[in-house]
């Protein structure tokens, strides 16, 4: 026994025995901050807040310790999910923290009001975004072709030459068939008639000239014959009428430029490689 506890070995062991109990009884061990979940008088506060905002009043305080609970139980699972590495490869979590970045970079970029020149300036350069449409007023005699045979088109033709004669002086009612929607159009937008008669329809009708029977024109519906009263045609809204519209696409197209030059600016940051798929030649164009 006495020559065992002359061993170089056990002396070793005894030391370093010692110098252990020494340091677990005096050394002042830090917490291990990965294991400590602090609910924070910010996070507290923002807590309340959103609960009053959504509920016009205060939690109490069975309420918000259900709201720490929750926060505190997510932040747990938040952690266990990290530490399985299950936001890797995850295309929903990688959307998810990129649309972060994206919101912080919103919150920092500020965009300058922009001169009335600037605005125009747009404005010229988009105008089809921002056109007031064409407005007509007009009269017509329908044609059903369920009340016609196959000399609809004759009889139409025929009638048009009859009112070109008596220079409008006919009994309306007397002539055409009945349709659904009516003989007069007042102050008819161009998508509107477009929305009822056809797009085909609608665009030759902008073309006919102005107080007189035209026709027949051809619609889903059948044959008409035309008398326009009055039109305009479409035009770009001037700048104090689509201020509002403008000043919003203004805004979001400059914010998307500085969003823009911001991923740009980080992706030179990285050594960015980018490989063939293995599989068919890709299309140049979608067959679509």
């Amino acid at each position: 026994m006495s020559s065992w506890l002359k061993e170089p070995l056990f002396h070793f062991l005894l030391i370093g025995a010692g110098i252990f109990l020494v340091y677990g009884l005096t050394a002042n061990v830090p917490e291990d901050e990965e294991s400590r979940i602090e609910v924070s008088t910010v996070r507290a506060d923002r807590m309340v807040t959103l609960w009053e905002k959504r509920w016009n009043r205060l939690p109490t305080q069975e309420e918000f310790n259900g709201l720490t609970d929750q926060y505190i139980n997510e932040e747990i699972l938040y952690r266990e999910a990290l530490a399985m590495g299950l936001d890797s490869d995850d295309p929903v979590v990688r959307r998810r923290l990129a649309q972060k970045v994206k919101f912080i970079s919103n919150d920092i970029i500020t965009i300058d009001t922009p001169t009335d020149a600037q605005l125009q300036a747009y404005l010229d350069t988009h105008a089809s975004r921002y056109q007031l449409s064409g407005k007509i007023t007009f009269q017509h005699i329908y044609f059903n072709p369920a009340k016609h045979n196959a000399d609809m088109e004759t009889e139409a033709t025929d009638l048009l030459a009859r009112l070109l004669e008596v220079n409008n002086r006919i009994d309306m009612e007397s002539v055409g068939d009945g349709f659904l929607h009516g003989t007069a159009f007042s102050n008819m937008k161009e998508f509107e008639v477009n929305r009822l008669l056809g797009k085909k329809f609608t665009q030759e009708l902008f073309t006919q000239p102005l107080g007189k029977w035209i026709g027949p024109l051809a619609s889903s519906y059948g044959l008409h014959l035309i008398y326009i009263e009055s039109k305009s045609k479409a035009k770009t809204a001037a700048l104090e009428m689509a201020r509002e519209s403008v000043l919003e696409d203004w805004t979001s197209d400059e914010r998307k430029k500085a969003n823009d030059s911001f991923v740009a600016n980080l992706r030179k940051q990285y050594d960015v490689v980018i490989s063939k798929p293995t599989s068919t030649l890709l299309p140049e164009k979608s067959s679509e």
